[in-house]
């Protein structure tokens, strides 16, 4: 992991948004939390947040997430680059930004309300982990959305026989 970390470093500053997105995540998904590769990568992730896809938004948010990291200018950055493609995201692409806000401790009541009236509309396309992880997602940071909950709710009695027991 070691001349991982060290190659990402020395050319993190030359990754396109698909690259910042696929390292942020790969380091997370293997707990790795590298430091000077996370922090070189906040750096370019701020600078080129708004060349990033839904994919690379959420990759990101959950990376940092999973390693507890809260930097409001990242995360603004990412917000504001949410905010102009959330009609991109899917289902899965809305509760894990909800997530990963949530598991930071992150109000980010314009990012989290366009998640709500974007994810009322989807519920349908919604599978029982989107449902399960926006509930909690909004719960655990103590937003009380009854519009939400109650599409939530309503698409969950439908998918019912889909959840494990």
């Amino acid at each position: 992991m070691q001349a991982i970390s060290s190659r990402s470093l020395a050319t993190c500053r030359h990754f396109d948004a698909q690259n910042l997105g696929n390292t942020a995540w790969s380091f997370a998904k293997v707990l790795v939390p590298d430091e000077p590769v996370m922090h070189g990568a906040f750096a370019q992730c701020i600078e080129k947040s708004g060349q990033f896809g839904v994919q690379e938004l959420v990759n990101i948010a959950w990376s940092f997430a999973r390693f507890g990291i809260v930097d409001l200018p990242l995360l603004n950055a990412i917000s504001a680059a949410s905010l102009k493609r959330l009609s991109e995201f899917e289902p899965r692409d809305l509760s894990n930004m909800a997530w990963s806000l949530s598991l930071l401790g992150v109000r980010d009541w314009p990012l989290l309300t366009a998640i709500s009236s974007a994810a009322q509309p989807l519920i349908e396309r919604a599978d029982p982990q989107a449902l399960s992880m926006t509930a909690w997602a909004f719960a655990s940071i103590g937003i009380s959305d009854k519009p939400l909950m109650a599409a939530i709710a309503a698409g969950s009695l439908k998918q019912i026989l889909k959840f494990d027991a």
